[in-house]
């Protein structure tokens, strides 16, 4: 961009001595080129010269001052961009994002682990649990003997409860 600019720059200065010089010819003979490339003399101390005919060039185009900005912006770019805090900061950002990501990985891998920890030791207490209602089954077995039989459904046949009386109606009878 920078080359760019300098081009700009170098070829409408170089434009200025023909647009001093033979500006009457070229208006005359070659309107198209002084329209294409913005051909007029710039001249800041002297009254300016008078275009003829209908070959006209706006003065703002002409000028350098627009060119230059675009030059000293484009410098400030490549000083700011090109020095070393900016390198500084590009390679902390980027450290910044690598350590993020690793700490996302440990936090997950400790996740896992966690919930591995916690299903072994799920697993551990239905196993202890299921031993010990083996072991409940074979003495209730031992005590009634081999002709006790596993109920069906867990439903009692009464269909008053065991604890229900009459005496706990009367209470609220009151």
């Amino acid at each position: 961009m920078i080359g760019y600019n300098v081009f700009v720059i170098l070829m409408k200065t170089i434009l200025q001595i023909p647009g001093c010089i033979f500006m009457n010819e070229i208006q005359v003979h070659a309107c198209w080129l002084v329209q294409l490339f913005g051909i007029f003399c710039i001249q800041k101390f002297t009254p300016s010269q008078e275009i003829k005919g209908d070959c006209e060039v706006p003065v703002e185009q002409v000028g350098l001052a627009w060119d230059a900005v675009c030059f000293m912006f484009l410098i400030l770019q490549k000083r700011l961009f090109s020095g070393h805090y900016f390198f500084h900061m590009i390679d902390e950002a980027k450290a910044m994002a690598i350590l993020a990501s690793r700490g996302a990985e440990l936090i997950e891998e400790l996740s896992q682990k966690q919930i591995q920890e916690q299903q072994e030791t799920e697993r551990r207490i239905l196993e202890k649990i299921k031993y010990k209602m083996d072991r409940i089954k074979a003495s209730q077995k031992r005590i009634h003997g081999s002709g006790h039989k596993e109920p069906s459904s867990h439903q009692r046949e009464d269909p008053q409860a065991p604890l229900a009386h009459d005496s706990s109606a009367s209470i609220f009878d009151c």
